[in-house]
């Protein structure tokens, strides 16, 4: 981390969004530096997939801005007037933002190494010979390099989602957002994916992780966000948190014993 010296890798002011008549995210604040790990916690309906799928520009935003290294997310300033971005500004964008999803979606039709290596050869146009040592470095990181030739088919839900957060990590992301990756893995499968987290917050990879493993979030946060009916109700060091006599927070954390796996 950098203290308060750089500005934020990711700022959102004052963002809102509605589905329907239904407002699921509203006046969020967050600064998230390089090198930090932001555990988002809260119950289920919270707002936490929206908001990182709003950061992904899966979603737009009804209101507020999001800035990655202050540049507007999804829109710019011509002539005075602020203007969606083009597909191909979004999506320059987006190759800056990592995303590990619940399930894996990975295409059942290439193996381990080709789905990794997807991304470097259609969208960034690396060789093909470069993308494979890419490839193997990241399946090495991620303690698959000898599954490279394996579909996912034949791969476990942690490998499978291992493989996930290798693709992940294959465009050099500034920032990885994990949405619950462990929600769709046994039990057994957890600590695995857990690990791996564990091992790239340990490298500085600066990551966003919506999780309901209160274990990893003591762990390995560097703050936990704390989001209840799409308001930010704690923001804090996992040890101030944990401790909060706020009554809400309080309710929650009393219905996650045993739920750690971490």
């Amino acid at each position: 981390m950098t203290g308060d010296i750089a500005p934020p890798l990711l700022r959102l002011e004052r963002v809102g969004k509605t589905f329907g008549d239904t407002t699921v995210l509203r006046d969020i604040d967050l600064e998230i530096r390089r090198g930090e790990i932001v555990v988002v916690i809260g119950p289920s309906g919270s707002g936490k997939s929206t908001l990182l799928r709003l950061i992904a520009q899966l979603e737009t935003i009804d209101r507020g801005a999001i800035r990655l290294d202050d540049e507007l997310l999804g829109a710019e300033w011509r002539r005075g007037k602020l203007i969606r971005r083009t597909q191909r500004g979004i999506g320059r964008q987006r190759r800056r933002i990592g995303m590990v999803f619940q399930q894996f979606h990975l295409f059942g039709h290439l193996t381990a190494l080709g789905n990794v290596t997807h991304a470097p050869r259609k969208v960034a146009g690396l060789r093909r010979d470069a993308a494979a040592d890419l490839g193997r470095a990241l399946l090495r990181r991620v303690g698959l390099e000898a599954h490279a030739d394996a579909y996912p088919a034949q791969l476990s839900g942690g490998q499978q989602q291992r493989v996930a957060i290798a693709r992940a990590l294959a465009m050099r992301p500034d920032l990885l957002l994990c949405d619950e990756p462990t929600s769709a893995l046994d039990p057994e499968l957890v600590g695995e994916v857990l690990q791996v987290l564990r091992d790239l917050a340990a490298g500085g990879q600066t990551m966003l992780v919506v999780t309901h493993e209160m274990s990893f979030a003591r762990r390995v946060a560097s703050r936990i966000l704390f989001l209840d009916n799409g308001v930010v109700v704690g923001d804090d060091a996992p040890e101030a948190l944990f401790a909060s006599d706020n009554p809400r927070i309080r309710r929650f954390l009393d219905t996650q014993d045993g739920h750690d796996a971490a």
